[in-house]
């Protein structure tokens, strides 16, 4: 027969319990809460591969300002370089997207 198996559907106590394991898959680091709204959008543009002058431009702000920006976040995150976030944002972006998911289906 091709009847659909049935879907899952999760209360609210799983949802909850999942949106924790997805956060502790993504290894959120402490730093996070403590970013601000610009460097979110940094942080966002490093993840898309952009370069400083890039993010720059795209922000229409100094590129010492970028470097600054990109330095602070680093230091909240406590990572050394610029690729490990663009690996944690692409990381947190699949984590997000696969709550989502996991939502639209309950």
């Amino acid at each position: 027969s091709n009847a659909e198996p049935p879907r899952a559907t999760f209360d609210s106590q799983s949802t909850a319990m999942m949106m924790e394991e997805i956060r502790a898959r993504a290894e959120v680091p402490a730093g996070l809460e403590t970013i601000t709204q610009r460097e979110r959008e940094v942080l966002d543009l490093i993840g898309e591969g952009m370069t400083n002058n890039e993010i720059a431009e795209r922000l229409g702000i100094a590129e010492k300002t970028v470097r600054n920006t990109v330095s602070v976040v680093l230091n909240k995150l406590g990572m050394q370089h610029r690729t490990q976030a663009a690996i944690y944002i692409t990381k947190l972006r699949a984590a997000q997207r696969k709550a989502m998911d996991l939502r639209e289906q309950g």
